[in-house]
């Protein structure tokens, strides 16, 4: 007697059960859209590096960054780096970092400004930036003008810790009155 009170509530149970599990394994089975889980898209993103003296090695900022698991792209970045109180300051319409933005290489129009070092501004189609090395380099054509100067070459190497600027291969140029 009691079987038969309870025997529709066990059956009810049992068919709730299956469904279940025909639920999970249809969902475990369903592909996983990647477009929500290869990258994630910034905008407005900005981030500031410091040492292990809390002093700031870079500032760096873009319209837009999408992040992945191996890499970082900016879109319109600019980076602030200082050092002994000289501000250099890089912007471009593209960059990338495959290192937490320890190195960034910057791409397509990039320009290079040091207002404290006499109006010095370069401009060259890609340049690589080391936060570790402290200095900004390339082997690309690279035209360079402060007020006294304006060089062209096709690489620069730039110690950021002594302010050192070196044209390298096939500099030529010209020097002009302020």
């Amino acid at each position: 007697m009691i079987r038969r009170k309870y025997f529709p509530y066990i059956l009810v149970a049992l068919v709730a059960v299956m469904l279940l599990i025909s639920q999970w394994q249809s969902l475990s089975t369903t592909p996983v859209d990647s477009s929500y889980t290869d990258h994630i898209e910034i905008s407005g993103f900005s981030q500031q590096q410091y040492d292990e003296n809390g002093r700031r090695v870079h500032q760096v900022a873009a319209a837009k960054a999408v992040l992945d698991d191996a890499r970082v792209e900016l879109v319109q970045p600019q980076m602030i780096t200082e050092h002994q109180q000289v501000e250099w300051q890089v912007s471009a319409q593209k960059a990338i970092s495959h290192d937490r933005l320890n190195s960034i290489r910057f791409q397509q129009s990039v320009s290079i400004q040091s207002p404290q070092q006499a109006a010095l501004s370069l401009t060259t189609e890609a340049l690589n930036y080391s936060a570790t090395e402290q200095r900004l380099f390339n082997q690309k054509p690279t035209l360079l003008r402060d007020q006294f100067h304006q060089l062209k070459a096709n690489g620069v190497n730039i110690d950021l810790t002594n302010f050192d600027v070196e044209l390298t291969n096939g500099v030529e140029g010209n020097a002009h009155d302020s």
